[in-house]
């Protein structure tokens, strides 16, 4: 069975259609394509307590505080697309961003 952090990839740019696994560092910003119904994602913080994440654009700001890979259901979800941090390691990230099919 592939590990859950199998395909990650460094680049950002992949995740604009909403469907990725990407390592992050604190001050990312993750662009989102028009076919992709959330703002452009910023990671505010990388720590022992989680990952701070935040979605902003016009007029809107959504923030996901202290996710981590072993919350509740594990999974945040914005207009459609749902996102999941896989890993923490020191200063870095896993994230999958996928559509959650709404």
């Amino acid at each position: 069975m592939p590990s859950p952090t199998s395909g990650t990839t460094k680049d950002l740019r992949t995740c604009e259609d909403g469907d990725c696994t990407v390592e992050v560092r604190e001050g990312d910003v993750i662009p989102f394509g028009e076919s992709v119904r959330a703002p452009d994602l910023t990671i505010d913080a990388i720590g022992p307590a989680g990952v701070d994440l935040r979605l902003s654009g016009e007029g809107t700001t959504s923030t996901f505080s202290g996710q981590s890979p072993y919350q509740g259901g594990g999974v945040s979800t914005y207009n459609g697309t749902d996102f999941r941090v896989l890993e923490i390691k020191g200063d870095t990230a896993v994230l999958r961003i996928k559509p959650n099919g709404l």
